[in-house]
């Protein structure tokens, strides 16, 4: 569960949109809210759970609305279980922010057509995502909820084409069919689950495997192939897969004298457990669940931390700044013939990647 927003006032005054998501069936829900404060967010939730049922558990972020008073008290009444995410660590309802992602999107084309109105298309683009089948389960949410698939706009067009009336059956035949159904789908649904977390797992630990060769893009002839990679070979150290240090610049943090921090344990990729274990735990500075440990070199995660990249990139390339700029640890460097682009990326690997 999470809260979207702020988004522009639409005519009638809803800013925000509270998401709730279920994660066995992937079955979204999307409520318009004029604010988003703990009583609001209470009132539409045991709405939902009028419809569907008492959740056991409910996964939020540690925003004002979900830490009020009053939904704590509904929660308790209800016997309901309230699992927070730590702080600055998305990741933990990272299904919800996925979704979210894909509505900002949908909301935006939505908002540009017409501004005042979202919140009354709301609905239609909520049937949309629910009648489409997930990557990860192979079903669309509306079939997982109710056992059936979905009435939609491309079965009316079929009726039309075929000229055949929806089938018709007495409530047992459908509750027996359901059955059926959900008997055959669910072991379906679970191999596609297991494979889906699979492939998030590769994706989550690819960053602690060792990084792949450089790509060459395919445009390439094969002699402008063969002059990449001499300079690459030249400039391979630049390549390297351990992280290197630079002295240019220096990152200085600003804390309150006397003023503890403290953190939940940061979940760490089960392939970068072994190589942490390995260090020695005398560099304290953030919590793991094997302990406390400390970074050698600034982390992104520190408050400030990209602009400071950001500025040792910017001071690395001023040599070059007629031909080659930075975003972050994205180089461009660019040409007009061949000959000029090689004897330009010499440079910028050469002396300028040495000394950074």
């Amino acid at each position: 569960m999470d809260i979207v927003g702020p988004l522009p006032r639409s005519s009638r005054g809803h800013k925000y949109i509270l998401v709730i998501l279920d994660y066995a069936t992937r079955f979204p829900e999307a409520i318009p809210l004029r604010t988003a404060t703990g009583k609001a967010v209470a009132r539409e939730l045991f709405l939902l759970f009028s419809r569907v049922g008492i959740a056991a558990e409910i996964l939020t972020d540690q925003g004002s609305c979900f830490m009020s008073t009053v939904l704590k008290a509904m929660c308790g009444l209800l016997k309901v279980k309230q699992v927070r995410t730590s702080v600055y660590h998305p990741q933990t309802d990272g299904l919800v922010e996925r979704f979210n992602h894909t509505l900002k999107q949908m909301m935006r084309k939505m908002i540009e057509t017409d501004g005042k109105d979202w919140d009354q298309l709301l609905p239609y683009l909520m049937f949309a995502i629910r009648e489409v089948p997930q990557a990860s389960t192979g079903f669309s949410p509306f079939e997982l909820l109710y056992g059936r698939r979905p009435r939609g706009l491309l079965d009316l067009a079929k009726e039309t084409w075929e000229r055949q009336p929806s089938r018709h059956s007495t409530v047992i035949e459908h509750v027996e069919q359901m059955h059926l159904r959900m008997s055959r789908i669910w072991p379906m649904v679970r191999e596609n689950m297991q494979q889906a977390q699979q492939a998030q797992a590769r994706v989550y630990n690819r960053g602690a495997q060792d990084p792949p060769e450089v790509t060459l893009g395919k445009q390439l002839t094969g002699h402008q192939i063969q002059d990449l990679r001499e300079l690459l070979d030249r400039n391979r150290d630049v390549f390297s897969k351990l992280p290197g240090r630079t002295s240019i610049i220096a990152h200085h943090i600003a804390t309150e004298p006397g003023k503890k921090v403290r953190l939940r344990p940061y979940r760490i990729p089960e392939a970068q457990r072994d190589t942490i274990r390995e260090e020695a735990k005398e560099k304290t500075a953030f919590v793991t669940p094997d302990g406390l440990f400390q970074y050698r070199v600034l982390p992104f995660g520190v408050h400030g931390a990209p602009a400071t990249f950001q500025r040792l990139m910017d001071q690395v390339l001023r040599p070059h700044q007629k031909y080659a700029a930075a975003y972050l640890d994205d180089i461009v460097v660019h040409s007009a013939d061949w000959e000029t682009h090689l004897g330009r990326l010499e440079a910028v690997l050469g002396p300028s990647g040495r000394q950074a």
